[in-house]
């Protein structure tokens, strides 16, 4: 049975593929950052609530099929979660199908997500992670 942190990612994961900011909002701490590394965003690092509807917002304007599934997990201590996310998408006005994979390193404080980073290179998450 998965622990409580990767089930917040998965929640995450999840709410993020239906579109819905409010389910995504609500596993995220009120103060969390996230730092993604997809190209095509506005921010390097969103923060707050506030922050992760906007990278949502940002995400489906550059998107117009979108879809991420978390498939491959590794607890690191009590409170981090390395995660595989395999991301298909359709960019907005293109008919090019993508998948791509990302590793993401989320940290966990109080039962939410506060910290995430995604990576393009394993090794580097490995690295981070570790770090």
């Amino acid at each position: 049975m998965p622990g409580a942190a990767i089930e917040l990612v998965v929640a995450g994961a999840e709410a993020t593929t239906r579109r819905d900011p409010d389910a995504l909002v609500a596993v995220c701490a009120s103060d969390i950052e996230f730092e993604p590394s997809m190209a095509g965003l506005e921010v390097d690092v969103y923060r707050g609530h506030a922050g992760i509807r906007k990278w949502m917002d940002d995400l489906h304007a550059v998107w117009d099929e979108f879809s991420g599934v978390a498939d491959d997990f590794e607890e690191i201590g009590a409170d981090s979660v390395l995660v595989r996310l395999t991301v298909h998408g359709r960019a907005r006005g293109s008919e090019v199908e993508l998948e791509q994979r990302f590793w993401h390193l989320w940290k966990v404080r109080d039962g939410k997500l506060w910290r995430g980073r995604s990576f393009t290179d394993k090794q580097e998450a490995t690295r981070a992670a570790s770090g």
